[in-house]
């Protein structure tokens, strides 16, 4: 019978294997990380997504992200223009329990488009309106975004949601522009949820 030796391994072996290691999952998760962005940013994916959550009526319309993760999915939209002066953010999540319902109302108050620190709110309501065959509260802010130093533009915002068959519906839309109170009703407008 041939006897293994038994072999000491050092201190320093013990660390090159351990920085090894995590040197392999950082290149990993850095690689998910670089895939998930490149796939989030893919217009046809981007386009998918937006046409899963919610139809909308919005001239040149251009999808610029679409992100779906765990029971989450997500869109930008903007019209195609160099800079954009509509942007629709939608979003539909799975509603399960009361837990899920706090978390979705925290990102619907975190939600903003554009530069949020260069939309200053002049003034804000909230109306009842209709938003996906429901009446629902919607804010609508009204103020200014800073394009430049010296140059700033009227701007809305709407923000919105529902609940409907276990799904919850967001919406976050800002229009910019001297017609920016027409545009913005407009796109609210012509927003149907698909289910």
């Amino acid at each position: 019978m041939t006897r293994i030796p038994h072999y000491k391994v050092t201190i320093w072996e013990s660390v090159a294997v351990l920085v090894g290691a995590i040197a392999l999952i950082g290149v990993g998760l850095l690689g998910l990380t670089m895939k998930f962005i490149a796939n989030a940013q893919r217009p046809q994916q981007a386009d998918a997504i937006a046409n899963n959550i919610i139809k909308y009526d919005l001239p040149n319309a251009q999808s610029v992200l679409g992100l779906n993760f765990v029971g989450a999915r997500v869109a930008l939209i903007t019209n195609d223009a160099e800079q954009p002066d509509i942007q629709l953010l939608a979003a539909r999540m799975k509603v399960d329990q009361a837990i899920e319902q706090r978390r979705i109302e925290r990102f619907l108050d975190t939600v903003s488009l554009g530069d949020a620190g260069d939309f200053k709110v002049t003034k804000e309501r909230i109306e009842l309106q209709e938003f996906c065959g429901q009446t629902v509260p919607v804010t609508i802010g009204e103020g200014r975004t800073k394009r430049s130093a010296s140059e700033s533009i009227v701007s809305v915002t709407y923000r919105a949601s529902v609940t409907l068959n276990r799904d919850r519906y967001i919406i976050s839309l800002l229009a910019s522009g001297q017609d920016a109170r027409e545009k913005a009703a407009a796109v609210f407008d012509s927003l149907q949820c698909q289910q």
